[in-house]
């Protein structure tokens, strides 16, 4: 009985030994590759996440490797644009392992990674010379024009990516791929920032002249015109001040010639006239009914006129015995 357990208790050990010699997995985030003797192939190479079978070491290794992005950051390096300006510029690289393969065969050892680095930091280096193709004023555009950094950027990854010795991409060479480059800074020496300085405040000064020249032709244009509206705005109310006086003047020579046939006539109108103007106003006045024209609201005005107490009596106005009599026969009339 003893040496059935023990037997298979061996059997047990033995097994996971084995397993664990011959099988290896591959997180999702991982690129592998098989090695028989050192040697590999394409047909080594292992995409699928999960658990994967070998043969057991020395025969055949497994070695992994990160299939994330990386982003690689360049050290600040002095460069010459194309009109002589000295400039410090920074830039990045984001790649990734394309090839573990060909990654394999490139690099190998502890210091894989390092190596991979130290080579894209080398072509980075070479496509950054690309600077020389542009001008300061390019790099650095004003506001209102369209800066050509994205151009430069754009230029800098296809020189990298087509940097491989013997014609070949940079993927094909050592199994890396590169998906984007970028500057990050662009420093201006002492001297050039004081001269770009000179050329931001020439450049400001001139479109604030252009401004200040388009506000004065605007308000000249906006003067002449208030001048010409105002020229012909006056003439109008002129033309009809002088037609308004004319057409007054004209009424009232008609009515001082109407007037001049019967001046009594035209005293007693207006003074009737200046009455019903103090009546309407709704006022209360003390005065003496001896005064004129207030004598004409007395009861016995029409016998004053009649009199000419002192009231100018129209010649056109009955006198009080006629509109007496008037009465009379009227009265008789309506009784009949």
């Amino acid at each position: 009985m003893d040496k059935v357990v023990k037997f298979t208790l061996f059997g047990i050990v033995l097994l996971v030994l084995i397993l664990f010699m011959t099988t290896y997995t591959v997180r999702y985030d991982q690129y592998s590759i098989v090695t028989t003797f050192g040697k590999v192939s394409k047909t080594s190479q292992v995409h699928d996440q999960g658990l994967h079978w070998k043969l057991p070491a020395p025969i055949q290794q497994v070695r992994r490797f990160d299939r994330r992005l990386r982003v690689l950051e360049t050290r600040l390096e002095d460069h010459q644009t194309r009109d002589k300006q000295q400039i410090t510029v920074q830039a990045y690289l984001a790649w990734r392992i394309s090839d573990p393969v060909r990654y394999f065969q490139s690099f190998s050892g502890r210091r894989a990674l390092k190596q991979a680095e130290d080579t894209l930091n080398s072509r980075m280096k070479t496509a950054m010379g690309t600077v020389s193709e542009y001008e300061l004023r390019e790099l650095l555009a004003p506001h209102n024009a369209r800066s050509k950094l994205d151009e430069l950027e754009a230029n800098v990854l296809q020189r990298v990516r087509t940097s491989g010795s013997e014609g070949k991409s940079l993927q094909e060479e050592i199994g890396v791929e590169v998906l984007a480059v970028g500057i990050t800074r662009i420093i201006l020496p002492q001297n050039t920032t004081t001269k770009v300085f000179e050329r931001m405040r020439a450049v400001r000064t001139r479109l604030a002249e252009e401004k200040r020249g388009e506000g004065y032709a605007t308000k000249d244009k906006i003067i002449s015109a208030a001048d010409s509206d105002a020229g012909r705005i006056l003439a109008f109310a002129n033309r009809l001040a002088a037609e308004i006086s004319s057409k007054g003047e004209l009424e009232a020579k008609q009515w001082i010639a109407l007037m001049a046939e019967d001046e009594q006539l035209a005293v007693y109108n207006r003074a009737i006239q200046a009455l019903r103007d103090m009546v309407s106003k709704q006022v209360t006045l003390v005065v003496s009914k001896r005064d004129y024209p207030f004598n004409l609201l007395s009861p016995t005005a029409i016998e004053d006129l009649g009199n000419a107490r002192g009231i100018p009596v129209p010649s056109n106005v009955p006198a009080p015995a006629e509109l007496g009599k008037k009465n009379a026969d009227k009265d008789s009339k309506e009784d009949k």
